[in-house]
């Protein structure tokens, strides 16, 4: 009953008090939905419980990244509209900033890095990215700025093959 009971009570009517008159602001997150997003109260693996920010819904995109721990129990994806998801912020597809955190362990880890999983990962992130960039351009879950510094923090996150990683400032220069 989400759209017809609760989508309308998301955002309430915000002011500025100051010292002699009130001014009318913009809408805010109503008080109750930014509860029920910070309240762990959603079921994942084995029964724990978990703020629906931490909760995967299990898709054939969610389940290549995320442990069968991390699924929200009994929930299938079209017991649920979209609107609800995002609203709760819920996991219903690979976040980038999980992509990214997953080629920082490979490049991190004791094992070598599988060429066609990295490869994998690269395809998953520029699936996010749209035909025109900009500097606060979202891409997925981060801004074209956020990512660019996260390929560019330590070794890098640009797989050359060998376990070796580099850099955008490394590639292209010298022989």
């Amino acid at each position: 009953a989400w759209e017809r009971r609760y989508a309308d009570r998301k955002t309430v009517a915000s002011q500025h008090v100051a010292r002699v008159y009130t001014y009318a602001r913009s809408s805010v997150t109503a008080d109750w939905l930014v509860k029920l997003r910070e309240t762990e109260w959603i079921a994942i693996g084995k029964g724990d419980l978990v703020a629906p920010s931490a909760a995967v819904v299990k898709t054939s995109e969610t389940q290549t990244l995320y442990a069968n721990t991390a699924f929200v129990v009994d929930i299938e994806p079209n017991d649920f509209g979209a609107d609800f998801a995002t609203t709760l912020g819920l996991i219903t597809s690979v976040r980038v900033s999980d992509l990214v955190t997953l080629l920082r362990d490979l490049r991190d880890g004791s094992e070598h890095a599988n060429d066609s999983q990295v490869m994998q990962v690269y395809r998953n992130i520029a699936k996010h990215v749209p035909t025109t960039v900009g500097w606060n351009t979202r891409i997925g879950d981060l801004t074209a700025q956020e990512l660019r510094a996260r390929f560019a923090e330590g070794m890098g996150l640009i797989y050359i093959g060998g376990d070796a990683w580099r850099r955008p400032s490394d590639l292209l220069r010298g022989k």
